[in-house]
This record gives structure tokens, sequence and C-alpha cells, in this order.
């Protein structure tokens, strides 16, 4: 158990890939604190805080709560994020503004207040998504503040080190709610499946984790190879229809 009695800082832990960060590092002896907008549950090394990150109030509750804890933070895991469409939705500034709050700033403003709280090995670890490279139509917002996000690691890898290491994980094609996938859903993925939550988790544990140690700065990207397969028109049986890529 590589991360027992570490304390570790998720953000978004109610769900979907949070959830399974959370319940990874708790299995592993870890002393978590999360933040989410849904009400949480309570475990004997859980603290589970509810909150809105978007509001610089808070976050600085959020920390406020962490440092009465008088542990240094071990990990940082910067996850909780929503999806925010763009241009062919006329999404209002406002909402793109907002997004980018929670996908980016929110991270940042926790990164700047916890980062001198934290140990020598130290390790901050930013979800981002595929969608930071490569996109569909109207995806603006959370395109965005991925991309923001994935600067930002690279640019506080080189601000925090050696002390603290910062990287990325950018997730494809994850299942976080039970839906019916066709065969070709899975076939299209080079390992022949679509990615779960617990598959973004191990990856974010060994991040974490001494055997990372030379690690940082960088975006792993876990999309079981979706984003290396290079289909032209006709290729697979696969047609470019413009019309339907143009509403």
């Amino acid at each position: 158990m590589k991360h027992k009695d570490r304390l570790v800082v998720i953000t978004g832990g109610a769900q979907g890939i949070g959830k399974a960060i959370v319940d990874a590092f708790l299995r592993e002896g870890a002393f978590v604190v999360t933040m989410d907008l849904r009400h949480g549950r309570s475990a004997s090394n859980l603290v589970w805080i509810q909150g809105d990150l978007t509001l610089s109030e808070d976050r600085n509750f959020f920390v406020d709560e962490i440092m009465k804890l008088n542990r240094k933070v071990d990990v940082l895991v910067n996850n909780a994020m929503v999806f925010t469409s763009g241009l062919r939705s006329h999404t209002p500034t406002e909402e793109i503004r907002k997004a980018i709050e929670l996908g980016a700033i929110a991270p940042y403003d926790l990164i700047l207040q916890l980062s001198g709280s934290m140990n020598d090995s130290s390790s901050i670890i930013n979800l981002l998504s595929t969608r930071a490279f490569q996109s569909q139509a109207d995806s603006e917002g959370y395109a965005m503040a991925k991309g923001a996000l994935g600067s930002l690691t690279h640019a506080a890898a080189l601000s925090l080190g050696p002390k603290v290491r910062v990287n990325a994980i950018a997730p494809g094609w994850i299942q976080t709610k039970p839906s019916r996938l066709s065969d070709s859903d899975l076939l299209q993925h080079p390992v022949g499946r679509v990615g779960t939550p617990e598959d973004i988790a191990k990856a974010v544990l060994f991040l974490a984790s001494e055997d990372a140690g030379f690690i940082t700065g960088e975006t792993l990207t876990i999309d079981g190879g979706m984003s290396k397969r290079m289909i032209y028109h006709q290729d697979e049986g696969w047609i470019y229809d413009p019309k339907e890529n143009h509403g």
C-alpha cells in the first residue's frame, strides 16, 4: 500500500472518475479530503466537503478545512468538471467563463494555496480529456477549460519542481454510467473495449507514487488507443458525410 497514511485532496469525488479515484486511495489506506457539489458519504479516513469550486469563498473554505488537519498535503487531484457546449448552442460567454473557472482557475487557485503545504515528494495530477487535443463540434467550453488545464500542468511542473511533481491524465471514452454499447463502440478502440473509471484511478495511483518519481510535466493519454487510429473516407466501413458534420 504505497499511499498508506498519505493526505490526498481530490475535487469532484461524488461520481464517475472522481469517485473511483477516491475509492482507490481509500483502499490504499490514504486519508482523503474531497469537495463536490453533491452531498457525500462518511468514513473514518474521509472528509467530505460540499461546495462549489467555481466560487472563491468555497475554495477558500475547502483549503481552510484541509489546513485544520495540520498535515502536509501529499497528493492533489484536480478532477472536478462538467461538460459545457459552445458555438452551435450559442452558449453564453458567462457559461464559458464558469467552465474555465471550474476547469482551470479552480485548479490553479488550489495549487497556489496548497503547494506551500506539500512535502518534498508530493504530486499534483490534473484530469484533462482527449478533447484537449481533438474535438467534436459544439464543445468549445469544455475544450477551452481542458486545454488551459493542460498548459497549467507543464507550467506548474517547472514552477514547483523539484519539490512537487505535476502531471496530467487525458482520458478518452470512459463509461461512467451504465449504457448499452455496440460492437462498433468497443472495436473502434484498439484494446477492444471502452474504458472504466477504475482504469483512470489506477493511473492516478501510479503517477502519485514514487514509482513515477522521474515523471513530471507530462500528460498521459488513456483512451484504449482510440486517438491513434487513423481512418480515411471509406476506410473500415466509415463514410464521411459533410451534411452530418455541419448539421
